[in-house]
């Protein structure tokens, strides 16, 4: 096997960090159902997540609406951000809304995908089917620099999406 490639300002390998996310989405994300906070600024937060002894930490932190939302994964190591993945996501279909009938059942197909992701830094498979949900998604890149989009379609109606992005954190030399 060859050596893991290095994350630049940091002793952290691609293998390393991949393996920490694994491990941070199963204990820490949406996908985990994990206990979230919430700040008097009304920003939702998952974590920090850590395993010691290692140096890095998760947090994944949104701001959401009925409707939609924005935020961010991070990565941290002793303190530095190394890796981000930020999104925005908008619920278009009234009942599948939060408060509405059917939110239960998109939740459902969404944390249903994030669990069965194929590569760490995207958030689904290409495609899947759950009843009568339809979940596809596309990402270009690779762990150190990606751009993604998801959806769902629910009885032929596309009813939310999600745009993505993220990568290694550039540190100043």
């Amino acid at each position: 096997m060859a050596p893991s490639k290095k994350l630049k300002n940091t002793s952290i390998t691609t293998q390393q960090l991949t393996l920490f996310l694994k491990e941070a989405h199963e204990n820490c994300s949406f996908a985990s159902n994990a206990e979230k906070k919430t700040s008097q600024d009304g920003k939702e937060q998952i974590g920090p997540f850590s395993i010691p002894p290692s140096p890095l930490s998760y947090t994944d932190s949104w701001i959401s609406k009925k409707d939609g939302f924005s935020g961010e994964e991070e990565v941290q190591c002793n303190g530095k951000r190394i890796w981000v993945r930020t999104y925005t996501g908008e619920i278009l279909d009234v009942q599948h809304q939060v408060g509405g009938e059917l939110h239960s059942k998109l939740t459902k197909v969404l944390r249903a995908a994030q669990k069965i992701s194929p590569d760490i830094h995207k958030r689904g498979p290409a495609h899947i089917q759950i009843e009568d949900y339809d979940y596809q998604s596309k990402c270009i890149g690779g762990i150190h620099h990606f751009v993604g989009v998801e959806g769902v379609m629910h009885n032929g109606n596309l009813i939310f999406s999600l745009t993505y992005r993220g990568g290694d954190v550039k540190q100043p030399a």
